[in-house]
């Protein structure tokens, strides 16, 4: 399709409705590293443009060889066993670096050579990226709730509460645990991810326990 300002969009740009949710990317914590890759990204697109045909063809490539080591090597730096405050921002990491993947070199397409111009653009990877962030979020979710059953599993036999005093005082020691980690769910979870992301997980976990 053609965009607004009648300039053509770079090749593989998603379908506009897929555009549009793509860009929603909301408000979130991500990490210096990937702030320092995107930097990388843009720096190399802007010498491209302003070297020869061969030396714009190499930078663009370096470009999109940070993405691509991103993409290969943050999944699998994962703790074991799993920290979600870690998943979560790889997970908040892939979904920023998918959002600047459909937009860094939009400034620099046009003004490319053009034998770069069929490798500039970033947006191939935007997909991959969102997979790789729904991934890390999964498994921050089942690590989450796993955690939060163990503690409710403490209380022991609650069919024992209310006859037995040791039932009752487990129940309650259980009780409070549980009520200072969903509070603490709060920071680790609700202030780190977009609210779009980050409430249909809370209402997840809250069903499962």
């Amino acid at each position: 399709g053609i965009s607004p300002s009648g300039t053509p969009p770079p090749p593989g740009t998603p379908p506009r409705d897929e555009l549009v949710e793509s860009l929603q990317l909301g408000r979130c914590r991500v990490s210096g590293r990937v702030l320092r890759l995107e930097r990388l990204c843009v720096r190399a697109l802007q010498a491209a443009v302003l070297s020869g045909p061969e030396g714009a063809v190499l930078l663009v490539r370096r470009a999109r060889e940070i993405v691509e080591l991103f993409l290969a090597v943050a999944p699998t730096r994962m703790p074991k066993p799993m920290v979600p405050h870690v998943a979560l921002m790889l997970h908040n990491d892939c979904r920023y670096l998918s959002h600047a993947c459909l937009l860094l070199a939009l400034p620099y397409f046009w003004r490319l050579p053009e034998g770069a111009r069929a490798e500039a653009s970033l947006v191939e990877f935007a997909e991959p990226l969102r997979a790789a962030g729904k991934a890390a979020l999964e498994r921050a979710v089942e690590s989450q709730t796993s955690s939060l059953l163990a503690t409710l599993d403490r209380a022991g036999p609650l069919s024992s509460v209310g006859e037995d005093e040791l039932a009752g005082s487990l129940a309650q020691r259980a009780a409070a645990q549980l009520a200072r980690e969903l509070a603490a769910l709060r920071t680790t979870w609700c202030d780190a991810l977009p609210a779009s992301a980050a409430l249909p997980c809370a209402a997840r976990m809250a069903e499962a326990i």
